[in-house]
């Protein structure tokens, strides 16, 4: 398992506080804070060799039709049931997507926990987040090795849905390049009529520290790189 050394390695929790306890699912690694219901951050890695769909979305072969089905971590007591968002509004948004996992069944079932999940609107899950998570899924299949650390970020009084699970006001998500360590950070809000250009949202990794309280010790030594993923693996060098 390399999980829980790349959370070890990136070392992005709180600054100057304890490492938390992580998950291990088999090809990620999450933290989850009982008290939102929610994931506080994920990380997973994505490479050629795994930048490949050979099942659906619920583990049957590419053949086959495939669904969505959500469920609380076995592991997890306080993880909630996909019913908690039953009538809410909001989709079951995972944080590392489905598609990233799709090379591995039981990697693939382990995305739909709802520990990987935060309520997110349709129109940020289904638009320029799915947007870019599709980016980062295209960009690894040129051959860029991609370290993905991605979670939510929440405001002084975030709301939260009828069941109690908390409503974060946005999501970031950090795309480092170790070859060239390099990062690539996007911070969008949650609302109903996000700005569908992925590239409105580019922040520096900074700037995501700031918001979300992370450390992000282990990439201290990355250089941001605007709009990473557009230049893809044969044109790193060229000027940012």
């Amino acid at each position: 398992m390399i999980n829980k050394d790349l959370a070890l390695r990136y070392s992005f929790w709180p600054a100057g506080g304890h490492a938390p306890q992580i998950d291990n699912e088999p090809f990620y690694d999450v933290s989850f804070a009982p008290s939102m219901e929610v994931p506080e951050w994920t990380v997973h890695r994505l490479t050629q060799g795994r930048a490949i769909k050979l099942f659906n979305r619920d583990g049957s072969l590419r053949e086959d039709k495939g669904f969505n089905s959500f469920c609380a971590n076995p592991r997890i007591p306080s993880s909630p049931a996909a019913s908690a968002y039953a009538g809410s509004g909001y989709d079951i948004g995972h944080m590392v997507p489905a598609e990233a996992m799709m090379f591995d069944k039981a990697a693939l079932l382990s995305t739909f926990y709802t520990s990987n999940a935060c309520p997110q609107t349709p129109a940020l899950n289904r638009g320029p987040w799915k947007a870019l998570e599709s980016k980062c899924f295209k960009a690894a299949a040129t051959g860029m090795e991609l370290v993905i650390i991605d979670g939510p970020i929440f405001g002084k009084e975030s709301k939260r849905l009828p069941s109690g699970i908390a409503i974060p006001d946005a999501f970031f998500k950090v795309i480092a390049a170790p070859d060239t360590k390099r990062v690539d950070c996007y911070i969008m809000p949650n609302t109903e009529s996000p700005d569908s250009d992925i590239t409105h949202h580019y922040v520096s990794l900074a700037k995501v520290a700031t918001q979300t309280g992370l450390s992000f010790h282990g990439l201290r030594d990355y250089e941001d790189c605007a709009f990473l993923l557009e230049r893809g693996s044969k044109s790193l060098d060229s000027p940012v």
